[in-house]
């Protein structure tokens, strides 16, 4: 792919350090502008989420839940099972894309990391408390009567039901070879058949659903097997929209994912049409985010802010927000994230062959930084 038509800039650093020098002069000049250090462990952002600052949802033998809520819009789990694990079944409230960090857990002893976004700005006001439910809840909450008329579902069974104690959502999953002939298995396997073989009342009530066998299935998309946007020396990166993806359509959700390599850089650039929440998968690196409200007549003391990631941590950039994302000379820096729309992006970048400081004459960027005589000392040269 041409570089014209990448959604992204990545960079060597050293290279973009003359760049750099054009609007950052000193380190002094920094600090009294309010563009705040990212090493001080203590240091706190609006704009990230440490690993160990997630709130825990769920947590087990057998797995674990955490969350991070973005505004009041946006919810991210990290969901972790242990092998032979089991996710109970759940009740969505609200759209959810997720990504799948580990891709061997049915054949091997490796853990099943699924990260996952949900849409709850609805939700916020409405009596669901979450992103989801899980089946248990959703079907106890109708009373014996209902029950018993919708399943025929026998009162003693109904009674062991309610009296059960309610189990966690990820418990340990079922053995493939089960003694049969025990009573508990009985009225369980019968319990079960109640519940799920419904096809005669679907069919009386004429809602078996349509299956179109000649739509493309297309439901997953492997982002570690595509053929990335970009790619250069410096690092790869690939994104998914509903073009790619028609699952994506109408759930407001976009997927991206970057890996530079050691001592590179995604140029300074914004996206106009969605915000960013990221998550780094590996290594660690430096995120700058320049504060839009700074430049207007809203009181704020920092200009940017500047911080270090690291594997875990969440990190999220408005729209409309310059930033800019490196790596360090010794470590590489891979992260993936979720965008808050799902239509095609059209980053802007302040530098490269598609640079928006190119559309503009160059006398009126010379005014812009009261730099005219610097830029005609420049083209001299």
């Amino acid at each position: 792919m041409q570089q014209t038509m990448s959604r992204f800039r990545i960079l060597p650093l050293s290279i973009f350090l003359c760049f750099v020098s054009l609007f950052f002069c000193t380190e002094s000049f920094t600090h009294q502008n309010g563009v705040v250090p990212s090493f001080d462990p203590s240091y706190s952002s609006p704009l990230l989420v440490k690993k160990d600052q997630r709130t825990s949802v769920v947590a087990t033998e057998f797995g674990n839940i955490s969350a991070v809520q973005i505004g009041d819009g946006y919810h991210i789990q990290f969901i972790t099972l242990e092998p032979n694990a089991l996710l109970l079944p759940l009740l969505l409230h609200s759209d959810m894309v997720f990504f799948v960090h580990t891709v061997f857990y049915v054949h091997s002893n490796e853990k099943l990391r699924v990260y996952a976004i949900f849409n709850v700005g609805k939700c916020l006001n409405d009596p669901c408390l979450g992103a989801y439910s899980s089946v248990r809840d959703l079907l106890l909450g109708f009373d014996d009567r209902t029950l018993r008329s919708a399943f025929a579902v026998p009162e003693d069974i109904l009674r062991k039901i309610r009296d059960a104690t309610k189990p966690p959502l990820i418990v340990n999953a079922l053995p493939r070879n089960r003694t049969q002939g025990l009573e508990e298995d009985k009225w369980q396997s019968r319990l079960v058949r109640l519940f799920v073989s419904v096809e005669d009342v679907t069919d009386h009530l004429a809602m078996k659903p349509i299956v179109d066998t000649n739509k493309k299935k297309s439901r997953t998309f492997n982002v570690f097997e595509e053929d990335p946007d970009f790619e250069n020396n410096n690092g790869r990166s690939i994104v998914v929209d509903e073009k790619d993806l028609d699952a994506l359509k109408g759930s407001r959700f976009g997927v991206f994912m970057v890996n530079l390599t050691k001592g590179s850089m995604i140029g300074p650039h914004w996206n106009p049409s969605a915000c960013e929440i990221s998550i780094v998968l590996e290594g660690e690196g430096m995120v700058r985010v320049v504060n839009q409200q700074s430049l207007s007549s809203c009181k704020n003391d920092r200009k940017s802010e500047s911080f270090m990631v690291e594997e875990g941590d969440v990190f999220v950039v408005p729209k409309f927000h310059p930033m800019a994302q490196m790596s360090f000379e010794n470590s590489s820096f891979v992260f993936m994230g979720f965008s808050t729309s799902a239509k095609t992006n059209h980053p802007q970048f302040l530098v490269g062959q598609s640079s928006v400081l190119k559309v503009l004459d160059r006398d009126v960027v010379a005014v812009s930084f009261n730099l005219r005589g610097a830029f005609k000392a420049y083209e001299g040269d």
